[in-house]
């Protein structure tokens, strides 16, 4: 539906569109919506056009995370094996202290 909305188009005529036309609009969108490594999105990046926004939509600040800070310890700390089977994971301690 968001993409019938966007271009205007009745979703009862893109549905009558070929299976392959629908699937790639379909993936383009799932492509384009989703979060990279970087935590941006590809469409954050390009115009509606596919070209390169410049100047750029955004820019790069460094900000400091105790979450990272434990993680990258306790990755120091292991074992090549155990890097290889294990991953973290976040859990709140017990308020009451047990377990």
């Amino acid at each position: 539906m968001d993409f019938c909305l966007r271009v205007g188009l009745r979703h009862d005529e893109f549905l009558g569109w070929p299976d392959i036309e629908r699937a790639k609009i379909l993936a383009k969108m799932v492509h384009d919506a989703a979060v990279h490594v970087c935590g941006t999105r590809t469409a954050d990046w390009y115009d509606d056009d596919g070209r390169l926004v410049i100047p750029a939509p955004m820019e790069l600040d460094l900000r400091e995370c105790e979450g990272c800070l434990i993680l990258a310890e306790a990755r120091e700390n292991m074992t090549e094996s155990d890097r290889k089977r294990f991953h973290f994971g976040w859990s709140r301690p017990d308020p009451n202290g047990e377990g």
